[in-house]
């Protein structure tokens, strides 16, 4: 899993079968101080089977959140991504959230 900055440096990270990987289902990076932009998680599946990835980003003393759920590859290689945003536990809309799937 990596977390890259707005300028794209790595900010946070642990390599796939590293021992962090392998320590538990639940993991999580974090980054001290970090700047109101965007970012981006790469998370990569070393295994030879495939996996869906939950994730929640956030930020500590924000109620703002954001939770995506990237489900396994279907049979044609589709794979499905949902969002959602919410603000003290109520949805949002209208918040652009992107994603990319490279394989």
């Amino acid at each position: 899993m990596l977390l890259r900055n707005p300028a794209g440096q790595p900010a946070a990270q642990y390599a796939p079968n590293s021992e962090e990987a392998k320590q538990s289902s639940v993991q999580g990076l974090s980054v001290i101080n970090a700047q109101a932009c965007q970012w981006k998680l790469e998370i990569t599946n070393a295994g030879a089977e495939p996996v869906t990835a939950e994730l929640a980003p956030g930020i500590a003393g924000n109620p703002v959140t954001v939770v995506a759920k990237a489900e396994q590859p279907s049979e044609h290689g589709r794979i499905e991504v949902t969002g959602t945003v919410t603000d003290g536990g109520q949805p949002i809309g209208g918040v652009p959230v992107r994603h990319h799937i490279s394989g």
